[in-house]
């Protein structure tokens, strides 16, 4: 099945049976059959629910003096990008969730754990920009100068099959409100009154 059905049926579910491996998220086809709302739960339990973490002090003190320096100087754009804010994202993500950094400019991927690689995207802006999908996408966005929120934290296919068409540079686009759908959707009741995250 194409992945954009998968993403429908977290969200609306589906009638009939299917088959599907006995991985979980691993929708080949090539095993036994589950009803519609078992590989509905196994593939939206893989994307985990919003979530906060604190920002470390010497972070939080980066994101203090932005908001100082946008008080001083209204209509200026004073939002850290490029490398300081993926490093950033990456040691937040690594630590909260205990992850093991590979190191700088790793193609693909930031990160892994023992359940696989981790690509990391930190932003304090609406949207995120991908050049490829990946194993498994953590999305964070700064929402004080305190706290980040853990957006989104599932399989990457899911954000790169929902993204914008590629632009110019190669990039697709995708906001955060469209993965906090995609996060949300898992959490929510299927047709039997249980969770589809479970």
């Amino acid at each position: 099945m194409h992945i954009g059905g998968l993403i429908k049926q977290c969200r609306f579910g589906k009638e009939g049976a299917r088959t599907i491996s006995g991985k979980t998220g691993d929708f080949t086809g090539q095993s036994r059959k589950y009803d519609p709302a078992t590989e509905r739960r196994a593939f939206c339990s893989m994307i985990e629910p919003p979530r906060r973490v604190v920002l470390p002090a010497p972070v939080a003190k980066i994101y203090e003096a932005v908001e100082e320096l946008s008080r001083l100087y209204p209509g200026r754009p004073f939002t850290p990008d490029g490398h300081l804010v993926g490093s950033i994202g990456e040691v937040i993500a690594a630590e909260a969730l205990g992850l093991t950094l590979y190191p700088p400019s790793q193609p693909g991927h930031d990160a892994f754990d023992e359940q696989g690689d981790i690509q990391i995207k930190m932003t304090a802006g609406k949207a995120i920009s991908m050049y490829a999908t990946c194993d498994r996408l953590v999305v964070l966005r700064v929402v004080t100068p305190h706290e980040a929120e853990i957006v989104y934290d599932g399989p990457g296919a899911i954000a790169w099959e929902s993204a914008g068409p590629m632009a110019k540079n190669g990039q697709r686009r995708i906001s955060l409100s469209r993965l906090k759908t995609l996060a949300q959707a898992s959490n929510l009741p299927d047709e039997g009154g249980t969770n589809a995250g479970f």
